[in-house]
């Protein structure tokens, strides 16, 4: 049986882990948590007994940086939210084992679900690499991918996994697009890594499937996390999805080796505190394609015009879906020239990407709605002090306040600074759109 013991090094991070976790040598909780790893199909902490190759002695000769089974070492290594690899003694020469010739490849677990099969994708080389760094380098337990409707998201999830599986043991990606209950999405999870079908409490659900991210070191991503939220708050569950909220605390807080991706149109408030507690949780708000929007007008075959494409791609704020409706309209109608679109001086191609704003802004407070309308009948950049002036309906400051906040968390205003102030204003297909549903 193969073996693994800590080096020297190894052994003062596990003692300093050890210590902030506040448990003492002799605590029976590092033995149950550990028999759960190794078997999590069995609630260990209703026995009186624990799992094979788990036992109070191979726990102390584990702290004692002595040889012990490979099961039971990561087994100690994911309570302890170590990484084995990082603390194991390589100058240990490890204990010849027979191979099974058709074991020796670890069998890694890819299920991709619904996740789209992304065919084009634009150059976001900067976001790529500051993403891959809180995925692999800076291992967080969680990380939300926000942005509006269109801006790509999802295909930029998609090819960030591609691109980071062999980093992990394992992806699963699901929707969040049919709004699942917690309890299915939860079981489906679950039996997709252990392969038993269970049925229990959301609490136990959620403990069972933190389990099995402590043992493997997976990548889970839910796409499209806006599709639950929904609440009176930005970033707020809708009513009977409270509980993907304790899904995001017990993730983003609970020791483990894997990590969430998810993306969202709004940050989930439970992401939010999360970042104020732990370095472990991250948001990343993405921003629209900057030259690279150029590689979809040229697809579609416009008339190079380069001062006129970088005139439409900060209309559209780089938005891919934008740029991609507009540029076949333009080629439809103005035979492929954006010069003379731009004559028309309207937004073109706004009413087939209205459905991804129509519900989002509807369902906003009335507060929120009223401080969308100032901004659109202004249309200039406006400091928080002049905007509240132009409220036709005083809300106290801590309301407008928290108003302006939850159009920012979600990703429906547009921020910049002057001589030291921010101004508040809207994109421009925010602005046209709030103008023609509120305004006209």
């Amino acid at each position: 049986m193969a073996t693994l013991k800590a080096s020297n090094q190894g052994l003062a991070k596990i003692k300093q882990v050890r210590n902030e976790q506040g448990w003492t040598i002799d605590d029976p909780r590092w033995l149950i948590e550990a028999s759960q790893i190794v078997e999590p199909t069995i609630a260990w902490s209703d026995l009186e007994q624990v799992a094979d190759g788990v036992s109070e002695g191979t726990w102390k000769r584990f702290l004692s940086g002595k040889s012990i089974e490979t099961v039971a070492f990561k087994a100690f290594c994911q309570v302890l939210n170590l990484n084995w690899e990082e603390v194991i003694d390589r100058s240990a020469k490890p204990e010849p084992r027979a191979i099974n010739p058709s074991q020796q490849k670890t069998s890694v677990l890819l299920d991709w679900g619904d996740a789209p099969d992304i065919s084009v994708f634009y150059d976001r080389s900067e976001v790529f690499d500051t993403l891959t760094q809180l995925l692999v380098v800076d291992r967080c337990r969680l990380v939300a991918l926000l942005g509006m409707g269109g801006i790509g998201k999802t295909a930029l999830a998609v090819k960030l996994t591609e691109h980071n599986q062999p980093q992990f043991e394992g992806v699963i990606w699901r929707s969040l697009r049919s709004t699942p209950a917690l309890s299915d999405l939860l079981t489906n999870l679950i039996t997709c890594l252990t392969h038993v079908s269970i049925s229990t409490t959301i609490e136990a659900l959620l403990s069972t499937l933190i389990q099995q991210l402590r043992q493997r070191r997976i990548l889970l991503i839910l796409d499209g996390w806006e599709n639950i939220l929904g609440g009176d708050r930005a970033g707020q569950c809708k009513p009977g999805y409270e509980g993907y909220g304790e899904l995001l605390r017990r993730i983003g807080s609970d020791r483990h080796q894997s990590c969430l991706l998810l993306t969202s149109r709004e940050n989930p408030e439970e992401v939010t505190l999360l970042e104020d507690c732990t370095p472990l949780a991250k948001s990343h708000k993405l921003a629209g394609l900057g030259t690279a929007a150029t590689e979809i007008l040229q697809a579609k075959g416009l008339v190079l015009e380069p001062q006129h494409w970088h005139q439409l791609i900060q209309i559209y704020r780089g938005n891919p879906l934008a740029l991609n409706v507009v540029a076949t309209l333009i080629q439809e109608l103005f035979d492929g020239k954006v010069s003379e679109a731009l004559k028309a001086n309207t937004m073109l191609g706004i009413d087939q990407v209205n459905h991804v704003l129509t519900e989002r802004v509807r369902s906003l407070s009335s507060l929120e709605q009223q401080l969308l309308c100032c901004l659109a009948r202004d249309r200039n950049p406006m400091t928080r002090e002049a905007l509240r002036s132009r409220m036709s309906a005083q809300a106290s400051y801590s309301e407008f306040v928290g108003g302006l906040s939850s159009l920012d968390r979600r990703s429906l205003l547009e921020k910049s600074s002057e001589n030291g102030k921010i101004l508040f204003t809207l994109q421009p297909m925010v602005m046209r759109f709030v103008t023609k549903l509120f305004l006209a």
